[in-house]
């Protein structure tokens, strides 16, 4: 460029969330090339590349493909043609291809699954779940995030509370569980410098959306972090 050398970026260099790839991605333009999917050597520029080339992104991809391929031979259409949002739902609905159930999460994202009380502050900060996490850094009042645990069966699981790494940040977490008629508080050690997922217990969630984990500033000696919460069906 103007006759210099330019850097499109830093492939090592992060601070951003997990991204969706778009499906138009793997499939060139139709009048270029017919009915082709390429999961792998997709439509991204070199530095986007160099996460999607990661393998299991590759392993999405790739079954997302197989997935799309199996719709255009039951539609009798086009790869291009395929109706994206049945797939999209598809793939929600049985992410392993195998009809048993996934795991499960919800993030501080999700508003419609999250009830505050108290003044939170919601933002990019540290080692994040996601694009973004609730903090609360003045814990003079009562503060707590109810995550909501929308289940489709009734059945054990072990449940995960994410705590990342954040300046400040609090080393204990006071959690309590609300699984069908039984109640559990428990404070959870959280390592100020790691990142990890905290092991609340393991509950059997009934059916439904009467199940969820809340999350105070009870207790707390630093930044209370409220980001993601984490079902693994046992």
């Amino acid at each position: 460029v103007n006759g210099m050398v330019k850097n499109e970026g830093d492939v090592q260099v992060g601070g951003f969330g997990p991204y969706p790839i778009a499906y138009r991605a793997l499939t060139p333009k139709e009048n270029e090339c017919g009915n082709l999917l390429v999961p792998v050597c997709l439509s991204a520029t070199h530095i986007a590349y160099g996460s999607i080339r990661m393998e299991p992104v590759f392993m999405v991809l790739g079954q997302s493909a197989a997935a799309a391929a199996v719709q255009a031979i039951d539609g009798k259409t086009t790869v291009q043609k395929i109706n994206v949002a049945r797939l999209q739902k598809q793939l929600t609905a049985n992410p392993l291809a195998n009809n048993s159930q996934p795991e499960i999460l919800v993030d501080d994202a999700e508003k419609v699954n999250i009830q505050l009380t108290g003044n939170w502050q919601q933002g990019k900060m540290g080692r994040c779940y996601g694009t973004s996490l609730l903090h609360d850094d003045a814990p003079d009042a009562l503060k707590t995030a109810r995550f909501r645990l929308s289940v489709p069966r009734t059945r054990r699981y072990d449940v995960y509370v994410y705590s990342p790494e954040v300046p400040k940040k609090s080393s204990r977490l006071a959690v309590t569980v609300q699984a069908g008629n039984v109640k559990k508080d428990v404070v959870l050690p959280a390592p100020r410098e790691a990142s990890d997922w905290l092991h609340a217990g393991t509950f059997e969630l009934a059916a439904g959306e009467g199940n969820y984990l809340e999350i105070s500033n009870q207790q707390a000696d630093g930044v209370t972090v409220a980001d993601a919460v984490l079902l693994v069906p046992k």
